[in-house]
């Protein structure tokens, strides 16, 4: 465990971040005492109090203290059920340990204890201290993460990983330790593994293992291909080292996706590793708190099988395209070869006027020229990938998809893609992809 700085010791992002970016709520880590080893960040929204049982776990399995930081929000539009819900929620929170701190102009934020931890309640659910419609969780996630980085500045916070989750994750016993082992020299976040856990419901159930093997067919295919942003981009799994957290300003204001559109920025900074440790538990349920990501990608595969249409994933040749790219552009960063010809060279017709359509519509002559110029003989590579991140790679897999190569059925594309074993591509698929 790595020892919190002394206050006055901050680097200049971190001054910046704080002084410029940091939400006003850290304001509220003045009047937390601590000292604390490890914390966790959870936004909460139309939830039951009961969300701290799958806390306790990681609690009661971590080596010190642990502060736990429940950003409760919603927006103001939001439903009256919503609201109703989350001031029940606050009451419920606030009476399930004893409360030593209470911030009367912050609403009903309060210090208080729950699940064998501190327990830090932001109220950003109360009439007056509502979201701006468009912030949701992104927002909720950045305001207990801003006060979190504020606590390790302050002396009272040992561990400099920030970790996120959600209210319907089961945390395991070594959540903080597994992230402590994991955060080698260069890794600047840690994904937790995780499994959906069955709900009961026999369809919704079937519906959330395909999508779960959907995430893994993508993040395989993606390190298959080479790509530095093969990683998972699941909320609950996430822990950020705290000072690299600051340089990129931290989450961004999102509905959703806020997860994905941060370590896409961190990975521009260094390496994203996968923890080791067991899962994180996830619970299978249909959401409209957000509008995309599990709940709702498991409500349109329901609504698939209602019409008969086949479970699908991406057709392998996008991730082979994509090979194709990175290999060629890191022989354009080494060897000055023209990436373009060089990824499309000796590719079937149809594939190769797939790959450089869908290269002309990324703009990818012009940017590596850009590159080139700004660079000259320095390492190109690293500007490669930096222009070339996250987004764009999906961006780029999509248009290779939209020009003749549609998603597979389910067996199909398990046994044509080259990066999925022999053994996987001979297991049952899921009930629903029977049909496909």
């Amino acid at each position: 465990m790595s020892a919190p700085p002394p206050p006055t010791a901050l680097s200049k992002p971190l001054r910046k971040y704080l002084t410029t970016w940091a939400e006003p709520e850290t304001r509220l880590a003045a009047d937390v005492p601590g000292p604390y080893e490890n914390v966790l960040v959870i936004p909460v929204l139309r939830e039951q109090a009961s969300f701290l049982d799958g806390v306790r776990p990681a609690v009661e399995g971590a080596p010190g203290a642990t502060l736990v930081i429940v950003v409760v929000n919603a927006a103001e539009d939001a439903s009256a059920e919503a609201h109703s819900t989350n001031a029940e929620m606050i009451e419920r929170l606030r009476h399930a340990g004893r409360v030593t701190r209470e911030w009367p102009d912050a609403g009903a934020s309060f210090l208080g204890s729950g699940a064998g931890a501190d327990l830090l309640v932001i109220d950003r659910a109360s009439e007056g201290r509502r979201l701006p419609a468009g912030e949701g969780v992104g927002r909720a996630r950045k305001i207990g993460s801003d006060v979190a980085l504020s606590l390790r500045v302050a002396g009272r916070l040992a561990s400099e990983w920030i970790h996120a989750s959600d209210a319907d994750a089961v945390q395991p016993p070594d959540r903080f330790a597994a992230a402590e082992a994991a955060g080698a020299p260069g890794v600047v976040a840690v994904t937790h593994p995780f499994r959906h856990t069955p709900s009961g419901d026999d369809a919704l159930d079937d519906a959330l293992r395909r999508y779960e093997h959907s995430l893994r067919y993508w993040v395989q295919g993606l390190e298959w291909a080479g790509s530095p942003y093969a990683f998972h981009a699941v909320g609950s799994t996430l822990a950020v080292r705290a000072e690299d957290y600051a340089r990129v300003r931290g989450f961004p204001d999102r509905e959703a996706g806020e997860d994905f559109y941060l370590l896409n920025k961190l990975a521009k900074l260094g390496r994203v590793a996968a923890a080791g440790g067991a899962p994180v538990q996830i619970r299978g349920r249909l959401s409209d708190r957000v509008p995309f990501g599990t709940g709702r990608a498991i409500r349109r595969i329901l609504d698939d099988d209602a019409r008969g249409e086949p479970f699908r994933l991406y057709h392998p040749v996008c991730f082979r395209l994509l090979k194709r790219w990175l290999v060629a552009a890191e022989k354009w960063a080494r060897e000055g070869e023209d990436a373009i010809e060089c990824a499309t060279r000796d590719l079937p017709i149809a594939e190769a006027g797939a790959l450089a359509e869908a290269l002309d519509a990324a703009g990818a002559r012009r940017h590596l020229a850009a590159i080139h110029e700004h660079h000259g003989r320095g390492d190109l590579l690293r500007p490669f990938h930096t222009w070339f991140d996250g987004f764009r790679t999906l961006k780029l897999v999509h248009a290779i998809r939209d020009r003749g190569y549609a998603g597979l059925k389910w067996r199909e594309a398990l046994e044509s893609a080259p990066f999925v074993t022999a053994e996987a591509s001979k297991a049952p698929p899921p009930a629903g992809a029977q049909r496909a």
